[in-house]
């Protein structure tokens, strides 16, 4: 095989593997309303919980939304942190599943 097939191949399993890791996402919902502040979620995913100063409660990182519902979309490899953040939740307010 030619040097050249060999980097073309490469490059294509490469590109392939990285488009599939874009369409595998997760979504993070968060009921911040019921948050107890308890920083179960900043403990194991600091990257994606804050716990916010002014009233003690966690913030989802990068989320929007309304009445104090807020979602996101992030990559499938933050799926076993928030998983865990969302089994930790003493007041299970936190939803994290496939997009």
């Amino acid at each position: 095989m030619e040097i050249c097939s060999i980097v073309t191949l490469f490059f294509i399993q490469s590109f392939n593997h990285s488009l599939i890791d874009l369409l595998t996402m997760i979504r993070i919902t968060h009921h911040r309303t019921n948050c107890i502040g308890c920083g179960y979620c900043h403990e194991v995913a600091p990257y994606r919980w804050h716990m916010n100063d002014k009233d003690g409660k966690s913030d989802l990182i990068g989320a929007s939304g309304k009445k104090e519902i807020y979602t996101m979309v992030a990559a499938d490899d933050e799926w076993e942190d928030n998983k865990e953040a969302a089994e930790l939740c003493p007041v299970k307010i936190i939803r994290v599943e496939k997009a």
